[in-house]
């Protein structure tokens, strides 16, 4: 596996939807608008139309685009972004309403559950042999108290820590879920921060490190060229790219 020790965050990139989209297209998303970054993809008919993102040429070379996230997919415009680059299959709280769901918290689907969710739909992904793009999105660590899911309650998770390291869990379950299936061996799997942690209960703590970075790792079934280690959203959209194949 692979990470990027000093993966910084700089203008355009610092909220959840400028993440998905500098990581994802690899520019930064500026305010054309009087409105703030999120209302702005909210109200716009098109997204960045003239940009090609990684749904896009993805989708051109014969994947199909899937994205599993806790919350409503029309804040910040972000189903808006991703349908119209791509992506043919978007859940976010509606839609696990829809599917059945009643437990929620403050911005949708708990960590736990879109997880469960994604094994599901990775399983079936694979039976496919369509080659494809999951993406998901958490919420559980989300500003400013984060929320702590059953699973987490069943193991005595009372704080903000005790949520980041539950949802950390999750996620290495998740990993070794595709590991036992044997799904690693034809996957690339990257794990991203959308950006860095804002006001949280640790917050104080944060402030004191003398380099702040976001959390990154690629695991892929072949070794890889790393030619830096200092990078920023821009970088992991063909990053992302390069580790599935890609030359350009």
């Amino acid at each position: 596996d692979y990470r990027f020790n000093n993966f910084q965050q700089t203008t355009g990139t610092g909220w959840t939807i400028a993440g998905i989209v500098s990581s994802q297209c690899g520019v930064p998303l500026k305010s054309t608008t009087i409105f703030d970054g999120n209302m702005q993809g909210e109200i716009v008919k098109s997204f960045l139309p003239g940009a090609k993102c990684l749904g896009d040429i993805l989708l051109d070379n014969g994947y199909k685009n899937i994205f599993l996230g806790g919350a409503s997919l029309y804040f910040a415009g972000k189903g808006k972004f991703l349908s119209q680059h791509g992506y043919s299959e978007l859940y976010g709280k509606e839609e696990w309403s829809r599917i059945g769901y009643k437990a929620f918290n403050g911005w949708g689907l708990y960590d736990d559950a879109l997880f469960k969710e994604a094994k599901a739909k990775v399983d079936v992904l694979q039976k496919s042999r369509q080659p494809f793009n999951l993406t998901l999105l958490t919420v559980d660590t989300h500003p400013p108290e984060g929320h702590i899911s059953p699973t987490c309650a069943k193991q005595g998770v009372t704080d903000y820590k005790g949520i980041v390291h539950c949802t950390a869990g999750l996620i290495a379950d998740f990993v070794g879920y595709l590991k036992k299936r044997g799904y690693l061996k034809n996957t690339v799997v990257v794990i991203l921060g959308d950006h860095l942690s804002g006001q949280t209960p640790v917050e104080a703590n944060l402030a004191e490190a003398p380099l702040r970075t976001i959390y990154n790792r690629f695991l892929t079934p072949h070794k890889l060229d790393q030619n830096r280690n200092r990078i920023f959203h821009f970088g992991i959209f063909p990053s992302i790219l390069y580790a599935m194949g890609f030359r350009f």
